[in-house]
């Protein structure tokens, strides 16, 4: 059943699109879950059909089964792999295709708003992103349709087809350090912001208050 939308809060995010110049969108797992990816915490989350303890760095550097077990997650698409961007998404690239967005800092690693039609580099992924594949050897990435392929072929631990190294999921492990690069901008461009919005659950909202600020005619300019 949709939900209805308040009008205040439609006229709220409509206000705040008309009064900004450029936006900073900080997106978390509420985003994605009309996109039919759980939270990880929720009722059907990960956690609930996976010990978070084998999600560590630790134990991912130090156990094969873990690694395995990884895999195993990624290669089955637990994570959402195909999944789709929903409204809020492309509300969001409707704003970057405006000029009105000056970047995403989000928590998922769906790549959802770079399927939507965000470029990567306004995209700054806190906890990395379950498309991509590093080698904590010699340092090189590869994309999740490459593994795929070995994990489809029955490869249980894949291995940097370079140097046979670890090949890790490039996403942020329990016991991680976030991405310096990432957090840096997340940082820096948050301090110059003109106005922030934080759309986790806000699908409608954002998707009405856009077509409530371009039917003022004054919004894009």
């Amino acid at each position: 059943m949709t939900r209805s939308v308040p009008e205040q809060a439609i006229r709220q995010v409509a206000d705040l699109i008309l009064k900004s110049r450029r936006l900073v969108i900080f997106t978390g797992a509420g985003i994605s879950t009309e996109s039919g990816i759980p939270d990880f915490r929720g009722p059907d989350g990960l956690w609930t059909k996976y010990d978070p303890d084998d999600f560590t760095i630790d134990r991912f550097l130090a156990s094969a089964e873990c690694r395995r077990k990884q895999w195993q997650v990624f290669g089955r698409g637990a994570l959402g792999a195909e999944a789709e961007p929903n409204a809020a998404h492309r509300a969001i690239t409707e704003l970057y295709r405006r000029g009105k967005l000056d970047c995403v800092i989000t928590q998922n690693i769906d790549n959802l708003h770079q399927k939507a039609g965000l470029p990567d580099d306004i995209v700054f992924e806190l906890h990395g992103n379950m498309r991509r594949a590093v080698c904590l050897n010699c340092g090189k990435s590869f994309s999740f349709d490459q593994v795929a392929v070995r994990l489809q072929a029955g490869e249980d631990i894949p291995d940097c087809p370079e140097c046979h190294g670890i090949l890790k999921p490039d996403v942020v492990m329990f016991g991680e350090q976030l991405p310096e690069k990432a957090l840096y901008e997340a940082s820096r461009r948050s301090s110059l912001r003109n106005s922030f919005l934080h759309p986790d659950r806000l699908s409608g909202r954002l998707h009405a208050g856009i077509r409530r600020a371009k039917r003022r005619k004054t919004c894009y300019h």
